[in-house]
């Protein structure tokens, strides 16, 4: 559980770092909020915001627990997982955002899956 959180950590830092970049590059997860608690039957639907000021979003790049699940080069950049399919407990959901410049960002939420 630590661990989760200290990557979560790690990535908030990484994003505040990059966002100093010559490229304003933004990566935000819409939907699901932040602790958000889903039962097996229902849905995840994942809505991520992806921009930059130059250039275009070349790939956006959607993992959960550090295992892919969607990689987008396309908008919407959005995805409805069903709860049972991942493990009860919490997840940790990763978006990171490339821009055709070669920056990056990226945001980060923890949610539940009850069992």
């Amino acid at each position: 559980m630590k661990s989760k959180h200290l990557l979560f950590l790690v990535c908030v830092i990484l994003s505040f770092i990059l966002s100093g970049c010559n490229e304003k590059i933004e990566c935000i997860i819409v939907s699901p909020y932040a602790d958000e608690v889903f039962p097996r039957n229902e849905h995840i639907e994942v809505v991520i915001k992806a921009s930059t000021d130059k250039g275009f979003i070349r790939q956006v790049v959607l993992t959960v627990d550090d295992e892919i699940v969607k990689s987008f080069t396309t908008t919407p950049y959005e995805l409805r997982i069903p709860a049972y399919t991942l493990p009860s407990g919490e997840r940790i959901l990763h978006a990171v955002a490339y821009s055709s410049g070669g920056y990056e960002a990226s945001d980060v939420i923890l949610f539940t899956i009850k069992e």
